[in-house]
């Protein structure tokens, strides 16, 4: 992990701090930390990433929908349950979303 803290140290100096390749770091190491049960960790790394992977992959993508979900457990499993809740929500509004487009082509 030290490894990956330094990679994301790295990459910060030479993009800025919202480059995909930061997000992408951190997103790594969020999943690094959910596996050992370090949820505080990996709430924080998510969290940060999640924004930036939203950006550029579409917030209906489902690698970012998929992200959002992780980040909702894991802000659940660390106690910050309102934000598992917003973000629960946001992916809902998104599902409910897709199932009008859904519907309407059908």
């Amino acid at each position: 992990m030290a490894l990956l803290n330094r990679r994301i140290e790295l990459i910060g100096e030479q993009h800025h701090a919202d480059h995909p390749f930061v997000a992408e770091a951190m997103e790594k190491l969020g999943r690094i930390y959910a596996r050992q049960n370090n949820y505080s960790e990996a709430a924080r790394c998510l969290t940060r990433a999640l924004p930036i992977r939203c950006s550029e992959l579409g917030e209906e993508s489902p690698l970012a929908v998929e992200l959002m979900q992780l980040t909702a457990d894991v802000c659940r499993e660390a106690g910050q349950i309102d934000q598992a809740d917003e973000l629960e929500s946001q992916i809902q509004q998104l599902s409910d979303k897709a199932s009008h487009v859904l519907s309407d082509l059908l």
